[in-house]
């Protein structure tokens, strides 16, 4: 893994624990930014054909987490990474490598990699910025850990054991805070077991069998809803593919939700 150590981080203990979730976001810029307003978020005046990182904040203090893949698909890749950028300027990035990430910042390094699952498009609408921002992009993706520890409050109820995880892809109990060699490819691949008709990837759903004390919050597999299921809420509501885009609230346990505008992916994609 030439120039990324895998690693997984413990965010700020906060009190009461005022974490914004959203699941994958996929280029969807309007739609990102109009959740995030929902939500309270605040984005400065930016100039879309400029490479200058966007800056958000919450009046509230409130910490905005993204479980991956910020690109691909979509129309608005670039806005995307210049708003994680202006998050990683302020000090107040966090999220966790996706597979779409993982792939772009390879590209950016110069690895050899297939140009599909939306790549090539994310390539284009970055391409007018330069190399300057490629490479800020490629260290940001790189700076990123697989994990993220959310400090709980004690009675919560979903304490768990004083921790929240949120990954993009899979956590089951023995891979939580990176327990085994292969932790990090679980953590944003999940378990591919096939494929459909039509090409998408089929994955088994290790939530089923989860039985952890932990509560883990993912992305990665769309959904047509947010899920819940032993004590693992999956927060990917397909906007990519017209779904929608879903925030999840820790303190209180709420979901936001903007429809997507259209399916910017052009799959066709039903969504279960």
């Amino acid at each position: 893994m030439r120039g990324y150590t895998p690693f997984v981080t413990t965010a700020p203990d906060l009190p009461g624990a005022p974490f914004d979730i959203v699941g994958d976001v996929h280029g969807c810029f309007t739609e990102f930014s109009s959740l995030l307003a929902q939500a309270g978020y605040e984005i400065e005046g930016f100039d879309p054909a400029s490479a200058a990182p966007i800056r958000l904040h919450h009046p509230e203090g409130r910490r905005l987490v993204l479980v991956g893949d910020l690109t691909d698909r979509g129309p608005q890749s670039n806005l995307v990474l210049r708003l994680a950028l202006g998050l990683q300027e302020q000090g107040l990035l966090l999220a966790t490598i996706g597979n779409h990430d993982w792939k772009l910042a390879r590209c950016l390094r110069g690895n050899k990699v297939s140009i599909g699952g939306g790549l090539d498009r994310t390539l284009t609408q970055i391409a007018p910025l330069g190399q300057d921002f490629a490479d800020a992009v490629r260290d940001m993706i790189f700076a990123l850990p697989y994990q993220i520890r959310l400090p709980m409050p004690e009675g919560h109820p979903r304490a768990g054991d004083g921790v929240m995880t949120v990954v993009h892809g899979a956590a089951p109990v023995h891979h939580l805070d990176g327990g085994q060699e292969n932790s990090f490819e679980r953590s944003i691949y999940g378990y591919a077991c096939g494929t459909s008709d039509d090409g998408t990837i089929l994955r088994s759903d290790w939530a089923d069998d989860y039985d952890g004390l932990r509560w883990v919050i993912h992305g990665h597999e769309p959904h047509a809803a947010p899920r819940v299921h032993n004590r693992v809420i999956a927060v990917d509501t397909g906007c990519v593919f017209g779904g929608g885009m879903t925030l999840y609230r820790v303190d209180d346990m709420t979901f936001l939700r903007e429809p997507a505008l259209c399916d910017h992916s052009g799959k066709n994609r039903k969504l279960m």
